[in-house]
């Protein structure tokens, strides 16, 4: 794996995804200088973004050894759910102690339509207090990397196999 560090968070990815890698680097420097910005927060000292292009590989290789052991023992009682979730799930954010990994799945590899993508984060007020401090700038990072290679996905099915027209094509026409 090609690993990136960038703003205190490694990139970790496949030579074959280095498209996709760049546009999450750019989106992640990003993320991060928002987060700065708007709470002050700074990135956790051992933070790691994962191109996953199989939900197997990225829990094992983005978990520290000793919860491998764990998460292998354990494996029947997780992976049906994490098998279901691969096929709609544009990105997972998991926590093995201090260190926070999120993974990205590259924009070839295709993201369940979902109708309000990222509309959860600002249903009522879903955090409170401090709750918030630590939700909401993950939430935020997240929905804008998970958001960018999503529409980059988009854009290339409309545009590479003769799929439906460009949103702005379909609101002109909804216009006239």
């Amino acid at each position: 794996m090609e690993t990136r560090a960038i703003s205190g968070i490694t990139l970790l990815f496949d030579r074959g995804e280095q498209d996709t890698a760049d546009l999450i680097a750019g989106t992640c420097a990003k993320a991060v200088q928002l987060i700065d910005e708007s709470w002050g927060l700074k990135t956790p000292a051992d933070c790691r973004i994962y191109v996953m292009t199989s939900w197997l590989r990225f829990v094992f290789h983005s978990a520290p050894w000793h919860w491998r052991i764990l998460l292998g023992v354990l494996f029947p009682l997780w992976s049906l759910r994490a098998k279901r979730m691969w096929s709609y799930a544009g990105g997972w954010t998991q926590r093995f102690g201090r260190r926070v990994v999120i993974g990205v799945k590259p924009p070839r590899l295709g993201i369940g339509r979902q109708k309000h993508r990222g509309s959860h984060l600002h249903q009522g007020d879903r955090y409170r207090g401090e709750d918030a401090a630590h939700h909401l700038p993950r939430d935020d990072a997240r929905l804008l990397i998970t958001s960018q290679v999503a529409d980059v996905a988009e854009r290339r099915h409309c545009d590479g196999d003769g799929g439906s027209p460009p949103r702005e094509a379909n609101d002109q026409a909804g216009d006239a």
